[in-house]
């Protein structure tokens, strides 16, 4: 197939020279994450008392960003519409009928803790931040993000890769997974974050797909996957003075046959490319930095870069909606 370069992003992991400043690195990224864990539960506490009376208005808007084999494409979803509704504190169910009743996974803390970083790194990007612009959009750490996958053009020990990077982005966001198994769903642009009829009452899970660009136009050219997620955003009883944002579902969709051809010698491409949409998936938007996993267009980059590894870290701490 000759030179490839893969999914418009992927990083060289920087080289580290001086140890002993790494590991002050290290420590003090280990202390950061662990702290903001603890003033998280602290203020969960506290606000868990203010929670009544409330009514929340919500918006469902999807954000995309597309994953390439050589150059970029942007793929932004449309917004879903606006719902409203009241929540009863005794029942503990939104007065809604087009949103999923109160999650029975939801905990009150987040149920994993991000990986140790191996140094501080600013170089990433977020797609959405929060409107206090102080913490990005995130999926709720204090439940189990749940996935399905429709196979009907994936190439063969494809599977075997989604569930590498797969366990890869779990360990570095600490983020639970939970693979539902298989769907004959069928990706668009308009994905209901919502489908009691698919699904049952809860969240649409995250629709991963192997496809081609008859089905998902992004896909056209040299373009290998593209992904998003799906953006709530609400002020009700969550305890904060302000809306605030979560992401509850999303997709991401390959292209099977250009995914085949690449040689079986370049498999840790492979997995790179999945781990590069699903950074897209859990908020992180590309960068400008070729040495980085989520670079718009590089090449021979398998892994995620120190940059890539704090922002996914970061992304591991979000607020938690154990209304929701």
């Amino acid at each position: 197939m000759g030179e490839v370069s893969f999914d418009d992003e992927f990083v060289n992991a920087a080289l580290v020279t001086e140890l002993s400043a790494d590991e002050r690195r290290s420590e003090a990224s280990r202390n950061r994450f662990e702290a903001e864990v603890v003033a998280q539960k602290v203020a969960r506490k506290a606000s868990i008392k203010k929670v009544m009376r409330l009514r929340r208005k919500r918006k469902v808007m999807q954000v995309g960003v597309a994953a390439v084999l050589i150059g970029c494409a942007v793929a932004w979803m449309k917004f879903a519409p606006e719902s409203s509704g009241g929540y009863d504190v005794l029942s503990g169910e939104w007065s809604s009928n087009d949103l999923p009743s109160r999650s029975k996974e939801s905990k009150r803390q987040p149920i994993g803790i991000p990986a140790p970083i191996p140094a501080l790194d600013d170089r990433y990007v977020y797609i959405a931040m929060q409107r206090d612009g102080k913490k990005p959009v995130a999926y709720d750490p204090c439940r189990p993000i749940h996935y399905v996958t429709n196979t009907q053009a994936m190439p063969v020990g494809a599977s075997a890769l989604v569930g590498q990077a797969i366990a890869e982005a779990s360990r570095v966001t600490g983020l639970v997974f939970i693979d539902d198994g298989l769907t004959q769903e069928v990706p668009t642009s308009e994905r209901a974050g919502y489908d009691p009829e698919l699904y049952g009452d809860r969240w649409s899970p995250i629709l991963i797909s192997w496809t081609d660009p008859t089905e998902v136009p992004g896909l056209a050219g040299q373009t290998v996957g593209v992904g998003g997620s799906l953006r709530l955003e609400t002020s009700g009883p969550t305890g904060f003075e302000k809306p605030r944002s979560v992401y509850v579902t999303g997709t991401i969709s390959l292209d099977g046959p250009q995914f085949g051809e690449i040689p079986s010698a370049l498999e840790a491409n492979k997995v790179a490319i999945i781990e590069h949409e699903l950074g897209h998936l859990l908020g992180l938007n590309h960068v400008d930095d070729p040495t980085q996993l989520m670079y718009k267009e590089t090449k021979d980059t398998s892994a995620y870069g120190n940059g890539d590894l704090n922002g996914l870290a970061h992304l591991g701490t979000g607020d938690c909606f154990p209304y929701l």
